[in-house]
């Protein structure tokens, strides 16, 4: 049987392997710690996501990530944008 996009679409990501959203999953405590770290700025926290999501398979979805990420301009713009995507890839909310 053929999979349809819709269908696939529908499946929570944070348990697909090479997905950014496993990877956002895996790593949710450090990217909450390093958010309440004074010593890391805006650019190092953007950095850590970047590492983060770097070993995901380049996707669409990802670029498109990326992308947005960098337009953020604060530590809490960044950590709201993380949590909003990963949410919207669990299926779990929207953006």
């Amino acid at each position: 049987m053929v999979k349809k996009e819709k269908d696939i679409l529908k499946k929570d990501l944070s348990t697909v392997d090479g997905s950014y959203t496993k990877e956002i999953n895996d790593h949710i405590q450090e990217i909450n710690s390093k958010f309440e770290d004074s010593s890391l700025d805006t650019e190092g926290y953007r950095k850590l996501i970047l590492k983060i999501i770097e070993p995901a398979h380049d996707t669409p979805a990802k670029r498109n990530f990326i992308f947005n990420l960098s337009k953020k301009r604060s530590k809490y713009d960044i950590l709201f944008y993380v949590t909003s995507s990963y949410l919207n890839g669990s299926k779990l909310g929207v953006i």
